[in-house]
């Protein structure tokens, strides 16, 4: 099946170009070939990005790492259930795109996903609603208040049934940076596509340095995410491209897609 081109807009380009000026020598990644339309790269091997990224390790147990999660999900979902207004972080119109970047994949088959980080449910419900009616989209929210969410799994994402290995068209998510071990999450993720599957991150400023903390306590900027994916998963993954949404809600407002090689 062929790969998507890596379409990538001229802004994005120069600023790709800047990074790898900026950072010859640390992070190391060799330009393979580049035009007004299209611009690829590629990782060298065993790279050190220790600033590329943080990672709040603050917590007293796993436990404590979870209940944080599960109460900042609780009060969202009490306000979801009762008043029946959004919460998702994402927008309809976005899914909409994200659903038509899907089908110009997989064409006509049948498309199966996986929201991790679904709470009220919204992002799968979307899924289902724009991808058709041979599509089956479900949703892993760790609290067991979203019992009551349609089509929702009640799972930790970083540990996620057995049964969900190589069974998914896609992964979807923009709830990474509430992850305390991205490395192990992103793994179990790309385990759950079948071979040639997309990885979807939808990731913004807010998913930054910047913001991490005790409840999102992974933080990445969006220029520098697709190096750290790359640094851990060449092996595993190829990076198919870098969309903008159409509904963005700041200049680091991006889809990330990867595809499972194997």
């Amino acid at each position: 099946m062929a790969s998507l081109p890596y379409r990538l807009s001229k802004r994005i380009v120069r600023k790709f170009i800047g990074f790898y000026l900026a950072a010859i020598g640390t992070v190391g990644y060799k330009l393979i070939s580049r035009s007004n339309d299209y611009f690829a790269f590629k990782l060298k091997p065993k790279l050190n990005l220790d600033a590329f990224y943080v990672l709040y390790s603050n917590y007293r147990s796993y436990n404590d790492y979870t209940q944080i999660q599960e109460a900042k999900t609780r009060s969202r979902l009490e306000k979801f259930f009762e008043s029946d207004l959004s919460i998702a972080w994402t927008t309809e119109e976005n899914i909409k795109h994200l659903s038509r970047i899907l089908r110009s994949r997989f064409g006509k088959k049948r498309i199966s996903g996986v929201c991790m980080g679904s709470r009220s449910g919204e992002e799968q419900s979307m899924f289902n609603k724009y991808l058709g009616a041979r599509c089956h989209v479900i949703g892993v929210e760790l609290t067991s208040w979203a019992q009551r969410v349609p089509n929702t799994i009640i799972a930790d994402f970083h540990h996620l049934p057995e049964y969900f290995l190589d069974s998914f068209e896609f992964v979807y998510s923009n709830s990474h940076d509430q992850s305390n071990n991205p490395r192990m999450a992103f793994s179990g993720w790309i385990d759950c596509l079948k071979i040639g599957g997309f990885l979807i991150l939808e990731h913004s400023r807010a998913h930054g340095k910047s913001r991490a903390g005790r409840q999102d306590p992974f933080g990445a900027e969006t220029e520098l995410l697709p190096y750290v994916m790359m640094s851990w998963f060449s092996d595993r993954i190829t990076l198919e491209g870098i969309y903008e949404p159409p509904q963005p809600v700041d200049s680091g407002h991006k889809f990330l897609i990867f595809s499972r090689k194997k």
